[in-house]
């Protein structure tokens, strides 16, 4: 009679394992899709802080355009060629102040993706982290199963 119950104590082990590692296993694969979520989510992102930043520019450089443009005819309205030494300084000054904004905007961007790629490698470790707990919790339960039965 003691066999039997010594048995039955051994398969309600078993089945309990058998749960426990069922349930991990689910765990770990939700776990696996959020981070390949994340990874996504994280590239879309990238993509997109890079795609805005071009239109920017694109818009900003027109904007130059436009204003170098507007430059040259209220100087050449007043006689003054954009050649010369005052109108040539002028000139230069909007491109110079364009390019030191453009390189204050690329700063930024880099920031930015930098900033998402951090998040993702915090979010990557704290998976595997719970990965990691997951573990140790299924051993620990397992181990607890068994000690217990006996």
């Amino acid at each position: 009679m003691g066999a039997l119950v010594s048995l039955a104590g051994i398969a309600s082990a078993g089945l309990g394992l058998a749960s426990q590692l069922s349930q991990n296993r689910h765990r770990r694969e939700a776990l696996e899709a959020q981070s390949r979520h994340d990874e996504a989510a994280a590239a879309r992102d990238i993509s997109d802080t890079r795609r805005q930043a071009a239109e920017a520019e694109k818009s900003r450089r027109e904007a130059l355009r436009r204003a170098v443009a507007r430059r040259r005819a209220q100087l050449g309205g007043q006689g003054v060629g954009s050649e010369d030494g005052s109108g040539e300084a002028l000139l230069l000054g909007l491109i110079g102040d364009a390019a030191s904004g453009e390189r204050s905007r690329a700063e930024e961007t880099a920031s930015r993706i930098a900033a998402i790629r951090d998040d993702r490698a915090y979010r990557r470790r704290v998976n595997l982290l719970d990965r990691s707990r997951l573990a140790d919790r299924a051993r620990f339960s397992t181990l607890t199963r068994i000690t217990d039965r006996f």
